[in-house]
């Protein structure tokens, strides 16, 4: 008998009806289930029917539902495919990563100030209407995200934009947002 943490691996009468339980719940159920292999998953509409899809991760839908407006979630799956093959995990979290970035008000600002030149820390500091404490963080965390890169100029470290991304990004949130005074 070996034991993982404070259960055992032993089958318990308990445990093979858990089991059964849990079978009969996805008998009961519509389950996609992402294969790992292959970017295509098994959307599985009744249980004798199998339909292919390009989809995501698993997922249910109720029972109830069942059989309601199937065209409406074969045509919403095929949407959901063309979105999961544009759009994978990585491409996700840097996406995301790259709007918490911008998320914050200080960090914007330095954003699309170093968007149009190059500045200091003191330049940015005006800019941003912060202490130097909070702007030198701000710098130093996206330094380390790698949108920013930082040059010694004798005493001085002039901030440079470095990601294009962020200038693409910053010019397109110009065009939605220009003039809303």
């Amino acid at each position: 008998m070996s034991s993982i943490g404070h259960r055992s691996t032993r089958s318990t009468p308990e445990a093979i009806s858990q089991i059964r339980n849990a079978m009969r719940s996805v008998r009961s159920r519509t389950v996609i289930r992402r294969r790992r292999e292959s970017t295509y998953t098994w959307a599985i509409s009744r249980i004798k029917s199998v339909k292919w899809t390009k989809s995501g991760d698993w997922g249910t839908i109720p029972r109830d539902t069942q059989g309601v407006g199937m065209e409406n979630e074969t045509h919403k799956a095929e949407i959901l495919a063309q979105v999961m093959e544009k759009f994978d995990k990585n491409q996700c979290a840097l996406v995301e990563r790259m709007l918490s970035i911008m998320s914050n008000p200080v960090r914007f600002h330095i954003l699309c100030a170093l968007e149009k030149e190059s500045f200091s820390v003191s330049e940015l500091m005006v800019l941003s209407k912060s202490r130097v404490s909070n702007v030198s963080q701000q710098l130093k965390m996206m330094t380390l995200a790698g949108y920013i890169s930082k040059e010694r100029q004798g005493k001085q470290i002039i901030y440079t934009l470095k990601d294009g991304r962020i200038r693409e990004l910053i010019h397109k949130l110009e065009e939605l947002f220009g003039d809303t005074r």
